[in-house]
This record gives structure tokens, sequence and C-alpha cells, in this order.
């Protein structure tokens, strides 16, 4: 039997329009990946040697470090004593959530895992190369991703796209890790619908021809479809990943649309447990 949790309110204000890929941490954490921890040391080293040949005395030189060094300790020691806001809970939702699909009007039903199968697309990529993303073709990759995310972004309800996620491998090698983008549609006919578009295709010509003298760009798939009552999702003092950081469209009774997350309180009743989130 259906459950309707009317009172259910989502944890993240709703939008006019679809969240769109935040591209910045990604892009971040990929170039961090691109050296070793010891690589990293290195570079600092050559730095700081190239500042003790500039006509200045030695212990300017070593300034810009112990500014840093002095400036990280001081900025965490604020933190741990409450004295300034803790910056890695900022993004943060305290407690218990859920992801719980809404109808079209925007009611939160659940009917085993919120009545509404779920697509899930994992697309990976690795640059198996010396130079990582300084090799052939990392550019133009990327370049067709960006576009495509974007895309999806910018005609989400007519591809049923729900939203992305992006992580980074960490289980591999220790740089030039796979990263792996995991992207969420209503059904797989949405994603074959997309793959037929001409971005898709013409990003997917592209690879093929540079792949047939390039080996040392990968790119893996998997497509999930998950029936109704065959998932289910909770996140305890995290912040919005996965299912979590997908809008849904709905529409209120004046046909007004806007795009809603599905986090919704787990921190009592049925969804609560695993059980009462699949029953």
């Amino acid at each position: 039997m259906s459950k309707t949790f009317r009172s259910a309110q989502p944890h993240i204000a709703s939008s006019e329009r679809p969240v769109r890929p935040n591209t910045s941490a990604f892009t971040h954490n990929l170039l961090r990946d691109q050296f070793t921890i010891s690589a990293w040391f290195s570079l600092g080293a050559l730095a700081q040697l190239a500042l003790f040949t500039l006509p200045i005395k030695p212990y300017y030189a070593a300034l810009p470090a112990i500014g840093y060094i002095l400036w990280a300790f001081l900025d965490n020691a604020l933190m741990l004593s409450g004295l300034k806001k803790n910056i890695y809970l900022a993004n943060v939702l305290p407690g218990r959530t859920s992801a719980l699909l809404p109808s079209e009007d925007g009611i939160f039903k659940k009917s085993g895992a919120s009545g509404e199968r779920v697509t899930v697309f994992h697309l990976g990529v690795k640059f198996s190369h010396p130079l990582g993303l300084l090799a052939p073709g990392v550019s133009e990759m990327g370049t067709y991703a960006r576009s495509m995310y974007d895309e999806l972004a910018a005609r989400a309800e007519e591809f049923n796209f729900l939203g992305m996620d992006s992580y980074t491998q960490a289980s591999s090698t220790p740089t030039n890790s796979q990263s792996l983008t995991l992207l969420y549609f209503k059904s797989k006919a949405d994603v074959h619908r997309y793959a037929e578009s001409p971005l898709h295709r013409k990003a997917w010509e592209w690879y093929n021809g540079f792949a047939r003298s390039h080996g040392h760009i990968g790119v893996m798939h998997e497509l999930y479809e998950v029936p109704a009552g065959n998932w289910e999702s909770v996140y305890v003092n995290m912040e919005p990943n996965g299912l979590g950081v997908t809008r849904h469209r709905v529409y209120d009774g004046q046909g007004e649309g806007r795009w809603v997350s599905p986090l919704v309180d787990a921190s009592r009743g049925v969804l609560s447990t695993t059980r009462g989130r699949l029953e």
C-alpha cells in the first residue's frame, strides 16, 4: 500500500532550473591527482630553491613557507576551539536523510522505494600516460565531456536527466587515477535517447577515431535500471552526494514548475530503517 508523506519537505531549497554540474572541485582534485606526494614535496623544494636565488636575504626566502604553515595552524586552531566556523561542515546536512523521489505534483510518496524506478549510468575515464592531463587527446576529451554535461543540464527535462556526481578511484594507482561520473536518469530509454543525440555521437566518433592510434585514454560505462522497491539510500551527517545531488521537476496547482531535491528527513518513522525504506 502506498504511503504519502505530505509533510515531508526537502532539506535543500528548490530552484527554477536544474543544478548544473560543479566542475571546479573536480578539476582541482584532478590536478592534484597528477603527482605523487613525493613529487609535490619536490616541486615545493624547487620553488624554495628558486626563492633563494633571488637577490634578497635568505630568511626572506623562507617567509612564504613559514607564513603558510603558521596560517594553516592558526586557521585549524580557531576551528578546533570554536572561534571560527568549521568550513568542512559548510555543506553537510546534519542528522539522517534519505532520497525519496517526488511525484510530478511535488508530493513525496512511498511505495517500495518511493514508487519510482531510477537509472544509474556509470561513466569512467582514465589517462594512462606519463604526461597525465597534458597527454594527447586529453584536452579534446575534456571539452567534449564538459559540453555534454552542460547540454544535459540545459535539456534536463527533455532527456529526463536528474543529475550527476563525480568520484576518483582510490584503490588502483597513486596518480592518474580513474575518474568516475555517476549520471542519473528516469529510465534506460532516456540514456539511449541521449546516446543518439548529435553532440554525443560527435564525441563518440572522435573518441573511436582517436583510440585507433592511441591507447592511453580509456573509457568504461555501466548501466543499471533499478525498479521501484529495489533501492534505498541513507546519508548521515553528509554533504549531498550520489542520488542526493539530483533534482526533480515538479509542478504546482497553477502549472508552475520547479526543481526539487529528493533529500528528506529520515531520523524517524519508516524512513529511519533499511527495511522501512525498502518496504
